[in-house]
């Protein structure tokens, strides 16, 4: 066999690795199925797909229904199907309390390892990048933080993530209902570029809260156009 023979199929391999790269960049429910093995359900389609579509989605959605758990799977889609680096690409996710930040990163963890899994088994042609450290940091092998989880600060709420930004970056609000004003406004801070995402997700148990706000009331009126 000729040398470029032999070159032959890993060029062919990392072609259609591209491909199927970029295929899963524009439907995350399909990268979810056939990455992960996961059939999201309905309105966790709808979600992912919002957040592939829109800057701003919120959810108002009901106890046990895998909000935490469709964050979690949208934060791995967005890490792998994005150009890696810090200043490249970032999730942020954050939550009134620290068990709450833990439920997403509980799930991050889950389909790391799931990738993993799959991979060793030849399910899938590589493994979710890095590594994730104890206090929710998602890190590349040479130490660049790709990912991390935090509660706001007490009394320090629009600095929690202050100074972070990314080409590609997508802030995650869950139990959203507990976040200040001043907390949602700093998300909105740090994803101010064009192919940033925020995703806030709660149950609205609180109408007076500034997630609330978000939405019109039963006439229609107030809310914000951009959610």
């Amino acid at each position: 066999m000729s040398y470029l023979g032999e070159l032959l199929p890993g060029v062919l391999g990392e072609l259609q690795a591209q491909a199927r790269k970029r295929r899963y960049a524009d439907d995350p429910v399909l990268w979810a199925h056939e990455y992960l093995g996961i059939q999201l359900w309905s309105k966790q389609r709808q979600i992912a797909e919002s957040v592939r579509d829109c800057r701003y989605t919120a959810v108002a959605a009901g106890h046990g229904v895998g909000k935490s758990f469709v964050a979690g799977v949208i934060a791995c889609w967005w890490i792998d199907t994005h150009p890696l680096g810090e200043t490249e690409t970032f999730v942020a996710t954050t939550a009134p309390s620290k068990d709450q930040v833990d439920l997403v990163w509980a799930s991050i963890r889950t389909f790391h390892a799931l990738s993993d899994t799959r991979f060793r088994k030849g399910l899938v042609d590589h493994a979710l990048p890095g590594y994730i450290t104890g206090d929710n940091k998602w890190k590349l092998p040479d130490g660049q933080t790709i990912g991390q989880g935090r509660k706001p600060p007490d009394n320090k709420s629009d600095v929690a993530f202050q100074g972070r930004h990314a080409t590609y970056l997508l802030a995650i609000g869950d139990e959203a209902v507990g976040l200040t004003k001043g907390f949602l406004n700093a998300l909105g801070v740090i994803a101010t570029g064009v192919h940033n995402r925020i995703l806030l997700l709660a149950n609205p148990t609180d109408p007076g809260s500034a997630m609330a706000q978000l939405w019109p009331d039963s006439e229609g009126k107030g809310g914000n156009p951009e959610w």
